[in-house]
């Protein structure tokens, strides 16, 4: 099972930000992340696309 989770955090470079990040809940290991300034569902699908 897979769980997904997306957070906009602020960078000194590049002001506010979205990450989003799928962990495969069995063995706690990190599939797929992505950071972006515009976060959208296109944007949250990536790291389940990595994932794959």
């Amino acid at each position: 099972m897979w769980g997904t989770d997306g957070i906009r955090i602020q960078t000194v470079e590049d002001g506010w930000v979205w990450v989003f990040s799928v962990v495969d809940h069995f063995d706690a290991c990190c599939v797929g992340i992505h950071a972006v300034k515009i976060g959208n569902r296109f944007a949250a699908l990536q790291p389940i696309a990595q994932g794959l």
